[in-house]
């Protein structure tokens, strides 16, 4: 697994409001697999009960699509869709019960079907203390799930393309050596696998001296297969603009 395939989004996420105390949890945030059509990946997350008592944790999966200024993910309910990736995840059991404060490996299988694109797919693995009919009816009473984010590639015919669309800076000079500057730009991946962009903005003087040199995604911020996605921050060089 390479870099550029290394997962993308913030850790462990909570969907769905009212947000309340919840005493489970689940790791990884997210996983990245690989595999050939026609083949079933195994792997697992973990769920942990950090609460007093005994409960049962409901599995499932929903697909989701990234943001585009953050590539935080914007769930899609379950019953708008979810073909693709999040039928083809399956676990031994729909339910598993874990004593208070204890952690329990859950496994569940990946199966890609024959003729599926080569490429990137994604989707997510829930987990929730209510049923999925019973959280899709209460309305504004329903009980909070956590996701651990799925990644998985479909070996083959992959294309590995990123475009910078644009680049954007603002503010202005107050003084020959005030060379702050906000800066924005947005990437678009056109090809089929996720990209996680690397590299570095430099600022030199006249004399080709570095005054200031950071990297454009120092947070790992990725871009999923046909999407967009924005980055930004700040150049700030030292006060005298002249090496360290």
């Amino acid at each position: 697994m390479t870099r550029r395939l290394l997962t993308i989004f913030c850790a462990v996420i909570l969907m769905w409001m009212p947000l309340r105390a919840l005493a489970f949890a689940i790791a990884p945030a997210s996983q990245d697999l690989s595999g050939r059509r026609e083949t079933t990946i195994d792997s697992a997350i973990k769920v942990i009960n950090t609460g007093n008592a005994e409960q049962t944790y409901y599995l499932g999966t929903l697909s989701f699509v990234p943001g585009i200024a953050s590539g935080s993910p914007e769930f899609i309910p379950y019953e708008t869709d979810h073909s693709g990736l999040p039928e083809w995840i399956a676990f031994p059991v729909p339910t598993v019960t874990i004593p208070a404060n204890t952690m329990v490996e859950v496994p569940f299988s990946v199966t890609i079907p024959p003729g599926t694109p080569s490429g990137t797919l994604y989707a997510a693995i829930t987990v929730s203390t209510s049923p999925s009919e019973v959280v899709a009816s209460n309305g504004a009473s329903i009980d909070a799930k956590m996701a651990s984010l799925l990644f998985v590639t479909v070996e083959g015919e992959t294309v590995e393309r990123l475009a910078l669309l644009d680049f954007v800076s603002a503010g202005d000079a107050d003084g020959p050596f005030d060379l702050s500057r906000s800066y924005a730009f947005r990437l678009q991946n056109q090809g089929n696998v996720a990209m996680v962009p690397t590299g570095s903005i430099v600022l030199t003087d006249l004399f080709g001296r570095v005054i200031s040199s950071q990297e454009i995604n120092p947070e790992s911020g990725g871009v999923l297969p046909a999407t967009t996605r924005s980055f930004s921050g700040e150049i700030v060089p030292r006060a005298d603009g002249f090496l360290d």
